[in-house]
């Protein structure tokens, strides 16, 4: 892959550890062929084998342990854990027929195979290695011709986000292999075509231009109009109001139809008068409860020291409804106060 150094990024590109299709390595054997691993088992990308239509195989059948792409031990065809041999006549792994989604997957998958696989294999027919001007002039070409030359719309039809179309456009920064595959799947052209932007001049793109038509010809909905008058009178209400517990601005702007910013930009005073009341009532709620473990934790030691047992925080969390309470530094007070109270006269 040195070759397209200049155009992809090795970021994700390939893996970590061993995969392999069990029937390649049967077949060479049993044909007296070579074992060798094939390069396409290394692109990270690349899930099945494009000959057999089957999921590659990560863990070894035998010992269930996973391979580095090159050990101390390796030898193709073999588990370098266990040196068992990994070729078999049937993959273990399959698809479940019947599927719309697993369909969709083996297809897009099988296409990636044979896409990255002309990739390896066509290096030698390019005179040079392609540049990243490359990928800006293909990427412009079929924004013109699909989407009449807005970026935004073809993001939107490829699903990549427009900022990484725009850094790809201006070379900033090299696209990832998944995300250029992506892209030529929804053009329906391989990868090799769109590295050679003299290949695409005279394409049509029929099927995507389609779904771009129909994005285009989509009415757009208009925004909720923002009545100044009505929202403030909501606000004010909900700020006299005696409503308990107070709603919060996400709340109050989910109620009236508007985003939480778009109100606090034209009513910045009432929006936070709104906030502090939430917090104000929060706080107090958070006052009333630790006054209450506070009465509970006296109530313990005085029980405590009743049965001439003397109050220990061990025995008292055992006690408490809420033995996690004495995180609060108001109820270990009350509870340290109420021991020297009480609980001296058993020492």
């Amino acid at each position: 892959m040195l070759f397209w150094s200049d155009i992809l990024t090795p970021r994700n590109l390939f893996r970590t550890k061993k995969a392999w299709c069990p029937i390649c390595y049967q077949e060479q054997y049993q044909n007296g062929q070579v074992v060798y691993e094939q390069l396409l088992w290394t692109i990270k990308l690349i899930k099945i084998c494009p000959q057999h239509q089957k999921p590659l195989i990560e863990v070894c059948p035998h010992c269930n342990h996973q391979s580095l792409l090159l050990n101390w031990y390796s030898r193709p065809g073999y588990c370098s854990k266990c040196g068992e041999w990994l070729g078999i006549n049937q993959c273990l792994k399959t698809f479940r027929d019947g599927e719309v989604s697993i369909k969709l997957h083996l297809e897009w998958q099988s296409w990636t195979a044979n896409v990255v696989g002309e990739l390896i294999s066509s290096a030698q027919s390019f005179e040079s290695p392609p540049s990243k001007e490359n990928i800006t002039k293909s990427l412009n070409l079929v924004i013109d011709k699909v989407a009449e030359n807005n970026a935004a719309a073809f993001s939107r039809l490829i699903g990549v986000p427009k900022n990484s179309l725009w850094m790809w456009q201006s070379t900033k920064t090299l696209p990832e292999l998944n995300i250029l595959l992506k892209i030529c799947y929804e053009l329906e052209i391989s990868l090799v075509e769109f590295l050679a932007p003299k290949n695409l001049v005279n394409k049509s793109f029929t099927k995507i231009s389609q779904k771009y038509l129909q994005l285009s010809r989509t009415p757009r909905v208009s925004p909720k109009a923002f009545e100044q008058n009505q929202v403030r009178d909501a606000l004010l209400a909900i700020l006299a109001g005696s409503e308990e517990p107070p709603p919060t601005m996400e709340e109050v702007a989910k109620r009236l139809g508007h985003h939480n910013k778009t109100i606090s930009r034209h009513f910045p005073d009432l929006c936070s008068a709104i906030s502090a009341k939430c917090r104000d009532y929060n706080k107090a709620c958070r006052l009333k409860s630790i006054e209450k473990l506070c009465s509970e934790v006296r109530e313990i030691v005085l029980s405590l020291n009743a049965q001439g047992v003397y109050p220990t925080e061990a025995r008292a969390c055992q006690l408490m409804t809420n033995p996690g309470c004495f995180r609060y530094k108001q109820v270990r007070r009350a509870f340290n106060d109420a021991r020297q109270k009480f609980g001296s006269k058993l020492l």
